[in-house]
Protein backbone atom coordinates (compact mmCIF):
# COMPACT_ATOMS: atom_id res chain seq x y z
CA UNK A 1 0.00 0.00 0.00
CA UNK A 2 2.97 1.94 -0.58
CA UNK A 3 0.91 4.15 -3.63
CA UNK A 4 -2.44 5.25 -3.73
CA UNK A 5 -5.21 5.92 -6.14
CA UNK A 6 -4.87 9.50 -7.10
CA UNK A 7 -8.06 10.19 -6.16
CA UNK A 8 -7.63 8.97 -2.64
CA UNK A 9 -4.32 10.24 -2.58
CA UNK A 10 -5.96 14.07 -3.03
CA UNK A 11 -8.67 12.97 0.09
CA UNK A 12 -5.82 12.19 2.52
CA UNK A 13 -2.97 14.42 1.68
CA UNK A 14 -4.63 17.60 3.19
CA UNK A 15 -5.58 15.37 6.44
CA UNK A 16 -1.01 15.06 6.89
CA UNK A 17 -1.29 18.64 9.17
CA UNK A 18 -3.47 16.51 11.96
CA UNK A 19 -0.33 13.68 12.00
CA UNK A 20 3.40 13.99 12.30
CA UNK A 21 4.65 12.19 9.18
CA UNK A 22 5.90 8.44 10.19
CA UNK A 23 2.26 8.08 12.10
CA UNK A 24 0.46 10.17 9.00
CA UNK A 25 2.44 7.60 6.86
CA UNK A 26 1.06 4.54 8.53
CA UNK A 27 -2.20 6.29 8.95
CA UNK A 28 -2.36 6.20 5.01
CA UNK A 29 -1.68 2.77 4.29
CA UNK A 30 -4.22 1.56 6.89
CA UNK A 31 -7.10 3.77 4.95
CA UNK A 32 -6.48 1.95 1.90
CA UNK A 33 -5.76 -1.29 3.07
CA UNK A 34 -9.61 -0.86 4.73
CA UNK A 35 -10.80 -0.11 1.45
CA UNK A 36 -9.44 -3.01 -0.41
CA UNK A 37 -10.06 -5.65 2.44
CA UNK A 38 -11.66 -8.64 2.17
CA UNK A 39 -13.58 -10.43 4.88
CA UNK A 40 -13.90 -9.24 8.48
CA UNK A 41 -12.10 -5.58 8.95
CA UNK A 42 -10.42 -5.84 12.09
CA UNK A 43 -7.16 -4.49 12.69
CA UNK A 44 -5.12 -7.40 12.32
CA UNK A 45 -7.19 -7.99 8.85
CA UNK A 46 -6.48 -4.63 7.68
CA UNK A 47 -2.81 -4.59 8.74
CA UNK A 48 -2.07 -8.34 6.71
CA UNK A 49 -3.48 -6.00 3.71
CA UNK A 50 -0.94 -3.43 3.76
CA UNK A 51 2.02 -6.06 3.15
CA UNK A 52 3.93 -4.67 5.82
CA UNK A 53 3.06 -7.54 8.25
CA UNK A 54 6.42 -9.38 7.36
CA UNK A 55 7.94 -6.68 7.85
CA UNK A 56 6.93 -4.74 11.14
CA UNK A 57 4.93 -5.75 14.34
CA UNK A 58 1.47 -5.83 14.34
CA UNK A 59 1.83 -3.81 17.51
CA UNK A 60 2.23 -0.80 14.96
CA UNK A 61 -1.19 -0.92 13.90
CA UNK A 62 -2.56 -1.13 16.84
CA UNK A 63 -0.57 1.60 18.80
CA UNK A 64 -2.25 4.05 15.40
CA UNK A 65 -5.25 4.06 17.53
CA UNK A 66 -4.22 2.99 21.33
CA UNK A 67 -1.25 5.24 21.91
CA UNK A 68 -0.20 7.72 18.47
CA UNK A 69 -0.81 11.56 18.96
CA UNK A 70 -3.38 12.57 16.93
CA UNK A 71 -7.36 13.97 17.28
CA UNK A 72 -10.07 12.17 15.04
CA UNK A 73 -12.78 15.64 15.72
CA UNK A 74 -9.45 17.19 13.82
CA UNK A 75 -9.76 14.59 10.94
CA UNK A 76 -13.37 14.88 10.73
CA UNK A 77 -12.96 19.11 10.49
CA UNK A 78 -10.64 19.07 7.95
CA UNK A 79 -12.32 16.10 5.94
CA UNK A 80 -15.49 17.89 6.26
CA UNK A 81 -14.24 21.22 4.71
CA UNK A 82 -12.55 19.15 2.22
CA UNK A 83 -16.05 17.65 0.97
CA UNK A 84 -18.19 20.89 1.73
CA UNK A 85 -15.56 22.71 -0.53
CA UNK A 86 -16.05 19.70 -3.31
CA UNK A 87 -19.69 18.94 -3.28
CA UNK A 88 -20.91 23.15 -2.92
CA UNK A 89 -22.14 24.24 -4.85
CA UNK A 90 -23.76 21.60 -7.07
CA UNK A 91 -25.26 19.69 -4.68
CA UNK A 92 -27.88 19.90 -1.66
CA UNK A 93 -26.04 18.23 1.37
CA UNK A 94 -27.17 18.17 5.29
CA UNK A 95 -25.57 17.99 8.17
CA UNK A 96 -27.53 14.94 10.57
CA UNK A 97 -27.55 13.91 13.71
CA UNK A 98 -28.54 10.33 14.78
CA UNK A 99 -28.18 7.83 17.84
CA UNK A 100 -28.12 4.13 17.51
CA UNK A 101 -27.77 1.07 19.91
CA UNK A 102 -24.96 -0.91 20.04
CA UNK A 103 -25.99 -4.50 21.44
CA UNK A 104 -23.26 -5.39 24.15
CA UNK A 105 -22.75 -8.47 26.99
CA UNK A 106 -20.93 -9.16 29.84
CA UNK A 107 -21.42 -7.84 33.58
CA UNK A 108 -18.96 -4.38 33.17
CA UNK A 109 -19.61 -2.72 30.01
CA UNK A 110 -18.84 0.80 30.27
CA UNK A 111 -21.69 2.99 29.56
CA UNK A 112 -24.02 0.22 29.27
CA UNK A 113 -27.56 0.30 29.92
CA UNK A 114 -31.37 -0.52 29.15
CA UNK A 115 -32.08 1.52 25.66
CA UNK A 116 -35.30 1.61 22.89
CA UNK A 117 -34.10 -0.82 20.33
CA UNK A 118 -35.63 1.37 17.05
CA UNK A 119 -35.37 -1.42 14.72
CA UNK A 120 -37.06 -4.35 16.14
CA UNK A 121 -39.54 -1.75 17.96
CA UNK A 122 -42.89 -0.92 16.59
CA UNK A 123 -46.07 2.13 17.26
CA UNK A 124 -47.43 -0.43 19.44
CA UNK A 125 -44.34 -2.92 20.31
CA UNK A 126 -41.29 -1.21 22.44
CA UNK A 127 -38.11 -3.22 22.39
CA UNK A 128 -35.41 -2.50 24.74
CA UNK A 129 -32.35 -4.20 24.77
CA UNK A 130 -28.38 -3.90 26.65
CA UNK A 131 -26.04 -2.08 24.60
CA UNK A 132 -24.09 1.72 24.44
CA UNK A 133 -25.92 4.18 22.79
CA UNK A 134 -23.96 5.60 20.27
CA UNK A 135 -24.75 9.59 18.73
CA UNK A 136 -23.70 10.05 15.19
CA UNK A 137 -22.74 13.34 13.11
CA UNK A 138 -22.96 12.52 9.54
CA UNK A 139 -22.92 14.57 6.51
CA UNK A 140 -25.84 13.53 3.98
CA UNK A 141 -25.24 13.95 0.05
CA UNK A 142 -27.39 13.60 -3.04
CA UNK A 143 -25.26 13.21 -5.41
CA UNK A 144 -26.34 14.85 -8.93
CA UNK A 145 -26.22 11.53 -11.01
CA UNK A 146 -28.04 10.07 -8.48
CA UNK A 147 -31.17 12.11 -7.36
CA UNK A 148 -32.67 8.89 -6.05
CA UNK A 149 -30.68 8.18 -3.54
CA UNK A 150 -29.25 9.73 -0.59
CA UNK A 151 -25.54 8.98 0.95
CA UNK A 152 -24.11 9.68 4.35
CA UNK A 153 -20.92 9.79 5.73
CA UNK A 154 -20.15 9.37 9.50
CA UNK A 155 -17.67 12.31 10.53
CA UNK A 156 -18.05 12.37 14.36
CA UNK A 157 -19.47 10.17 16.51
CA UNK A 158 -19.36 10.02 20.74
CA UNK A 159 -21.12 7.30 23.08
CA UNK A 160 -24.24 8.58 24.89
CA UNK A 161 -23.40 8.34 28.98
CA UNK A 162 -27.42 7.35 29.99
CA UNK A 163 -28.81 9.56 33.21
CA UNK A 164 -28.35 7.33 36.33
CA UNK A 165 -30.19 7.96 39.47
CA UNK A 166 -30.16 11.62 41.04
CA UNK A 167 -26.45 11.74 40.40
CA UNK A 168 -27.02 14.38 37.88
CA UNK A 169 -29.37 17.42 37.98
CA UNK A 170 -32.15 17.00 34.74
CA UNK A 171 -30.94 20.57 33.97
CA UNK A 172 -27.70 19.48 33.27
CA UNK A 173 -28.11 16.52 31.52
CA UNK A 174 -28.02 16.24 28.01
CA UNK A 175 -30.47 14.30 26.07
CA UNK A 176 -28.76 11.70 22.88
CA UNK A 177 -29.96 14.20 20.18
CA UNK A 178 -29.09 16.98 22.05
CA UNK A 179 -25.45 15.25 22.89
CA UNK A 180 -25.41 15.58 18.72
CA UNK A 181 -25.87 19.58 18.86
CA UNK A 182 -23.00 19.77 21.63
CA UNK A 183 -20.23 16.78 21.04
CA UNK A 184 -18.14 18.09 24.17
CA UNK A 185 -21.24 17.08 26.27
CA UNK A 186 -20.45 13.08 25.75
CA UNK A 187 -17.32 11.40 25.64
CA UNK A 188 -15.22 10.88 22.57
CA UNK A 189 -14.89 7.19 21.28
CA UNK A 190 -12.28 7.39 17.99
CA UNK A 191 -12.14 4.61 15.19
CA UNK A 192 -12.47 3.96 12.35
CA UNK A 193 -16.17 3.95 10.49
CA UNK A 194 -17.64 3.26 7.45
CA UNK A 195 -21.51 3.75 6.62
CA UNK A 196 -23.82 4.43 4.24
CA UNK A 197 -27.55 5.90 4.76
CA UNK A 198 -30.73 6.59 2.77
CA UNK A 199 -32.61 9.38 3.28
Amino acid sequence: MDQLIPSLDQLLTPLAVVFRKEVFDLFRSMVAAWIVCLGRHTICRVWETTGQARQRNHAAAYRLFSQAVWNFDEVARVLLVRLLAAFVPGSRVWVVVDDTLCHKRGAKVAFGGIILDAVLSSRRHKVFRFGTNWVLLGLVVQLPDRIDRFFCLPLLWRVYEKQKGKSKSPASHQTAIGCGHDPRACRVAAGPAIAAGRG
